[in-house]
């Protein structure tokens, strides 16, 4: 739950304002989703029913409007915002109006739209549902395979889905989850890629590491990351970095 949007100048990278939601009488909201058409910030509120709206020059909050529905999905087309309900309704939003609506017949958490078609991803029933503007349906099709179904692009007549990358386990810190990525284990001690990859190909350098860790965190895992663990010593990864040399004279760039 987050109580500010906050603005960032992408020129320089510096902070440059926060949208506050309380000016919206919220106290924080649950991951919203942001758009921008016509020199305004939309930002669906998820709970309440609301979408939020600033204006882009001033920063400063206007009318928000209000669904009979919760909102689910939103996406922006050109000036045009598009909201989709969970009462299985597609909004076409325009300032502070709604311009028309669309009753297609599904709930969708994601859309996508083009000038002629609206593309839904209802991630509950793993279905994806193309509908012209005017609601006629032009197919459906089922990811039964699918796990975690993310969002949905409408482009050049293809639709594209992403899916969310899940595990096995609860990852607790960044610390366990690069240990995960760099040995496949976030719980034992593992032998890094690096050391497994030396063991099973072998390295021509005689006086040489097998290979090197250039600059590496001592934290969010720290050695577990290039450690050899139970495999030979001189598989570990030896490290290189400007403050901690492992070896003499060795410095980073």
């Amino acid at each position: 739950h987050v109580p500010f949007i906050t603005v960032v100048d992408t020129a320089t990278g510096t902070w440059q304002d926060a949208l506050d939601l309380r000016d919206h009488g919220l106290a924080a909201a649950y991951f919203p989703k942001l758009f921008t058409a016509a020199d305004t910030l939309y930002a669906t509120a998820f709970d309440p029913r609301k979408l939020l709206r600033w204006d882009l020059d001033t920063h400063e909050p206007l009318t928000a409007l209000e669904f009979d529905s919760q909102p689910s999905g939103i996406a922006a087309h050109g000036d045009e915002i598009w909201v989709s309900t969970q009462d299985g309704n597609v909004l076409w939003i325009a300032g502070d109006e709604v311009v028309a609506k669309v009753d297609v017949g599904v709930w969708a958490g994601a859309l996508d739209v083009d000038d002629d078609d609206i593309a839904l991803l209802d991630t509950a029933n793993r279905t994806v549902t193309v509908v012209g503007r005017d609601g006629r349906q032009a197919w459906q099709l089922e990811l039964p395979d699918a796990e975690q179904l993310n969002d949905i692009l409408l482009l050049d007549d293809r639709v594209f889905v992403t899916e969310r990358v899940t595990g096995d386990v609860l990852i607790l810190g960044s610390g366990e989850l690069i240990d995960r990525v760099h040995t496949g284990s976030d719980t034992f001690v593992r032998p890094s890629m690096g050391s497994w990859i030396t063991y099973g190909l072998g390295t021509e350098n005689q006086n040489l590491p097998g290979y090197i860790t250039i600059c590496p965190t001592q934290t969010h895992g720290g050695m577990n990351a290039w450690s050899s663990a139970f495999l030979p010593a001189d598989r570990k990864s030896t490290r290189l970095n400007s403050s901690h040399v492992g070896i003499p004279y060795a410095v980073c760039a």
